[in-house]
């Protein structure tokens, strides 16, 4: 099978959908998929393309100086020189819009939902609910809720999938509690994430507990925020700023870790907390929206607690204090990965939906793309700008020009 999967990146990015292109690309590969990867990078190079490529997967590489328009050319022209039979395009609008064009040529389009943020529900708005040229052939979400939710706009009949973005287990259990190790996995940001609250419940749990270490991994606009806090607040020695490491060494940053933490506002199925629990760590999580209710169970495989630092304290206690308590949610939490989400099973989900994808549409030929020389695109969705940038209507572009060509007359 050929699959492309349309992406952003820039130096010093270890979000989630990055980390999943990492890790999912390389399996297929191995697993004998002819993969490409089409990335829109930020900054002076992409990241992911040497390590993509060192691995067998196909890299083309744009940066991101233009508007939306001619990023669709772009990777138009991509397309026809690949041929792919299935194409992912991850969070990118020019690669929505690109797909249009694909999916009249008999390539497969599929749009991907991470979380209940408007920006992941304005994508299903524009390509997936509308019966119209822009709709996408299907949309996969990383979980069940994400998908019930958008299910309520989307037509009876269309394709649709539950795929977790995956996460390797390693062969046995490297948590451990002798030295208990409290863990932020993530993003250094405030929006979605509260950094500020998790820096407060480290600052309450070192305070109770004087044998307990804290340690928080990641990068982000607030790294130096959190630096500064732990140094402010005299914590050096009990709380570790590791900072980002690469996505191969997270199992390492977690060896003998005890439990990982995550109060974020919104989420949708968090890589992080799935990589910690692959590694036995128990979660000690909030009731956040999306899809953590399908991963974690209060009592069973995790700790769901109140936003608060009293409440992580009081879930520390219990870990430290109740006898079997941390052992018996440690296993249960790397079963859980194991058995529904581990990167081999997402993959597998991949070729399986593939391949329903490719059977329903039958033996219809791959054309080659007449690529338009100019894209008459809709209007932009409000919570797609950020992305979706546009060269100003044809109007307003050749106005100047044409002033300069005919000044008015006094």
């Amino acid at each position: 099978m050929k699959y492309a999967f349309v992406f952003y990146d820039h130096l010093g990015n270890h979000s989630g959908p990055i980390v999943n292109m990492y890790r999912l690309l390389p399996e297929l590969v191995r697993r004998g998929h002819q993969v490409t990867a089409l990335i829109l990078y930020s900054g002076d190079y992409s990241p992911a393309e040497e390590h993509l490529s060192s691995v067998g997967v196909v890299c083309k590489t744009r940066s991101r100086i233009g508007q939306t328009q001619s990023e669709v050319s772009w990777i138009l022209k991509q397309f026809n020189i690949v041929q792919p039979s299935i194409i992912v395009s991850n969070l990118v609008p020019s690669a929505y819009y690109a797909s249009r064009w694909a999916k009249q040529c008999g390539m497969i389009t599929l749009a991907t939902v991470r979380s209940d943020h408007p920006f992941h529900r304005a994508i299903v708005e524009q390509f997936c609910s509308l019966q119209n040229v822009w709709q996408l052939s299907g949309v996969v979400c990383v979980s069940r809720i994400l998908l019930d939710q958008i299910s309520e706009i989307l037509p009876e009949k269309y394709p649709r999938c539950v795929i977790p973005s995956g996460v390797p287990v390693p062969d046995v259990t490297i948590a451990g509690h002798t030295q208990f190790r409290l863990v932020y996995l993530g993003r250094m940001e405030e929006e979605a994430k509260r950094i500020s609250l998790v820096m407060e419940s480290f600052k309450a749990v070192v305070k109770v507990f004087p044998d307990v270490r804290c340690q928080l991994i990641g990068g982000g606009r607030y790294a130096d925020d959190v630096k500064n806090y732990i140094k402010n607040e005299n914590l050096e020695k009990r709380i570790e700023y590791t900072g980002a490491v690469d996505q191969s060494l997270i199992s390492d940053s977690l060896k003998g870790a005890s439990a990982i933490i995550l109060l974020s506002e919104y989420e949708g199925l968090p890589g992080a907390l799935m990589d910690g629990m692959a590694c036995g760590l128990v979660p000690i999580v909030s009731d956040i929206p999306g899809g953590v209710s399908e991963l974690i169970q209060h009592e069973v495989n995790g700790l769901i607690v109140e936003p608060t630092p009293d409440s992580v304290v009081a879930a520390v206690m219990r870990l430290k204090s109740e006898s079997g308590l941390w052992e018996r949610l440690s296993v249960s939490a790397r079963n859980t990965i194991l058995e529904k989400f581990s990167l081999q099973a997402a993959a597998d989900r991949w070729e399986q939906f593939a391949e329903e994808l490719v059977s329903a549409q039958g033996d219809k030929p791959k054309k080659r793309i007449r690529i338009p020389f100019w894209f008459n695109l809709p209007p932009v969705h409000p919570a797609m700008a950020v992305e979706d940038r546009r060269y100003p209507p044809f109007r307003e572009w050749i106005s100047p020009w044409y002033r300069r060509i005919f000044p008015r007359q006094p």
